[in-house]
């Protein structure tokens, strides 16, 4: 019998601008807190080419196993969180389909539910001005989150009547009275972000009903806030914008209690601003961003800063150092602090140790983010590269410059018909300066390309 021949490799697909566009896009990671799930944040082209839709999928930490899609709609989903019992919670302007027509509200932003041993998400709580983020404890079954409400309301069943109000009357219009005005590329209000914070469901069946908010009357302060749980579900800690000062508005560091919504200051400093907070294992400490903003005689400066929830009092993790630390997350046994800083054309993760502050550069090649340390050593992680979107990675939460795993990612790894080098050279006045070359396929030195320069500042900010 004479064998049919073998038909030609087809060759790769030209890599071009919709094929890049194409790419999926991951933007988020998420670790279960008994380290055996990871949950990633991926947005991927719709068929029309049109947009992107978000969606999470499970992967494989062990990376034996390929990734897996956990969710799927038209309006996507995004802001995931573990409950301790491995359930996934996340943001999504899905439709319920336990709604009746006589519910008669707009899709907004609801909060869902996806059980632990799989089966269908269900929404589990809904606010008529949408849901924009949620924190889940890691040690009780309390959920946090920010809703937005109109002023004056401290219930969703309030605000849904302020709402129907304003139809009614057929307003459309925004008053200002005060600043801020807009963020970024929309105007803010009319309703202003409140936090909540309640058990999760029970029952398979069940919904979150929250008590009136945590924060009544906040004005903006909550806008864009960095909030976190401590893993008993006590103590919701917050950054609190402060607007009495148009010309000086900064971010003061907050907790508020669940159970009756006690509010204390911990941090508030005319000259600086809080950002990025994670709480402690023990749920005893929170280490935090703390900015001091630059003028024309002093550069931006950023540090972490470890605070005593009990005292207040605080301390500065990285004195005389020269990073711009961000995403800090503590190690499961609260020894040390694992954060990124952007580090000539990279953003390496680095280790400090609270007992004496000394500092480890875990891994210097490429830029990570989402840092989900587990209780084994492990460390996962995204991580990007000039010649590669974001990946996950696992490595350990100690060594010094690690090389990393990779993870088996959507979309990954691609194939790039291209180089990229590093170089460097230095200024006419001694100033070292260091750059990427990307080369197209088949660029040589008897081949020259064309040259566009992508001429970037720093030192905050150079990735």
């Amino acid at each position: 019998m004479t064998s049919m021949p073998r038909p030609a490799p087809s060759p790769a697909p030209a890599f071009d601008l919709d094929r890049y566009f194409k790419l999926p896009r991951v933007s988020g990671l998420i670790l279960s807190p008994d380290g055996r799930r990871l949950v990633a944040t991926v947005a991927t082209a719709t068929s029309d080419g049109k947009r992107f839709v978000n969606a999470l999928w499970e992967l494989d930490p062990d990376g034996r196993r390929g990734p897996r899609r956990l969710t799927r709609s038209a309006p996507g989903e995004s802001g995931a969180a573990f409950l301790p019992d491995g359930s996934v919670l996340f943001t999504s302007s899905r439709a319920d389909p336990e709604a009746t027509d006589a519910d008669g509200e707009e899709e907004v932003t609801a909060l869902w539910l996806l059980p632990a041993g799989g089966g269908e998400a269900r929404m589990i709580a809904s606010a008529p001005g949408g849901i924009t983020a949620v924190r889940g404890a890691r040690d009780a079954a309390t959920v946090a989150f920010i809703a937005n409400l109109f002023p004056g309301a401290e219930t969703f069943d309030q605000d849904r009547e302020r709402g129907k109000a304003r139809d009614d009357a057929g307003v459309g219009a925004l008053l200002f009275e005060s600043y801020p005005v807009r963020y970024w590329d929309h105007y803010l209000g009319p309703r202003q972000p409140r936090l909540f914070a309640a058990a999760a469901p029970a029952s398979d069946d069940g919904r979150i009903e929250p008590p009136p908010s945590l924060t009544p009357s906040p004005g903006w302060a909550l806008e864009e806030a960095n909030f976190d749980l401590t893993p008993d579900g006590r103590t919701v800690v917050t950054t609190w914008e402060l607007d009495d000062d148009v010309h000086n508005p900064r971010t003061q560091l907050v907790t508020v209690e669940v159970e009756g919504g006690q509010r204390r200051v911990l941090i508030d400093d005319a000259a600086s601003s809080v950002g990025e907070l994670a709480c402690s294992p023990d749920g005893r400490q929170v280490v935090c961003q703390r900015i001091w903003p630059g003028n024309t005689e002093a550069p931006t400066r950023v540090t972490l800063w470890l605070v005593d929830l009990a005292s207040g009092e605080g301390r500065d993790l990285l004195p005389d150092v020269e990073l711009v630390p961000a995403g800090p997350v503590w190690t499961r046994d609260g020894a040390a602090v694992l954060f990124c800083s952007d580090e000539q054309g990279r953003t390496p993760v680095f280790r400090v140790e609270l007992d004496g502050g000394a500092l480890t550069r875990l891994s210097a090649d490429g830029s990570f983010s989402h840092l989900c340390p587990a209780a084994d050593g492990r460390l996962y992680a995204l991580r990007n590269t000039i010649g590669s979107p974001p990946e996950a990675v696992a490595l350990a939460t100690s060594g010094a410059d690690q090389r990393v795993e990779p993870l088996p990612t959507p979309g990954l790894p691609l194939d790039l018909p291209s180089s990229v080098t590093e170089v460097r050279t230095t200024a006419a006045d001694g100033v070292p300066l260091r750059a990427w070359l990307v080369l197209p396929a088949g660029a040589s030195d008897s081949s020259p390309a064309p040259l566009v320069t992508f001429i970037h500042g720093g030192p905050v900010s150079s990735w």
